[in-house]
């Protein structure tokens, strides 16, 4: 069985327990996995955890395991060595990106570098029978994210 393409994992609004596991591809036909998808990304990862995944003689597998210490912004600040307090406040954007402190530290970007930006994805949104241009954000997962923005 050969994948190829992005594999796109959303955990939603589950509640995990560290080390749960599950197969998201089965694969019964017991000819061995011969591919692999050319990326895996993982939205609404449950704060406190971190993705897995691995690919299995029976087919492919995702889970979620704890991470090791949460991050909270006031502690994404501090490790950011900000030049200023001024550079470190929450709506502050010193690299001029466009992204305040706020969403750098939700999104998992670089404050200091304009050229460090959040993973989006493009989408459509239907509101009211109109079909309208949206873009979701993928946030970090697991020890990257913070657990104190929603």
């Amino acid at each position: 069985m050969t994948y190829g393409g992005t594999l796109r994992i959303n955990f939603g609004s589950l509640a995990p327990v560290s080390g749960d596991r599950w197969m998201v591809i089965p694969n019964d036909s017991g000819t061995p996995n011969s591919g692999d998808f050319a990326s895996v990304e993982f939205t609404n990862v449950p704060a406190g955890f971190t993705p897995v995944s691995q690919k299995l003689a029976t087919g492919y597998q995702v889970g979620l395991d704890a991470a090791a210490t949460p991050v909270t912004c006031v502690a994404w600040t501090v490790a950011q060595n900000f030049p200023t307090p001024a550079a470190a406040a929450f709506d502050a954007d010193p690299d001029g990106d466009g992204f305040a402190n706020g969403a750098e530290c939700a999104l998992g970007t670089d404050p200091q570098s304009a050229a460090s930006r959040p993973d989006m994805l493009a989408t459509r949104e239907h509101r009211g029978g109109d079909e309208l241009p949206a873009a979701q954000f993928i946030r970090p997962g697991g020890a990257a994210r913070a657990t104190d923005i929603l």
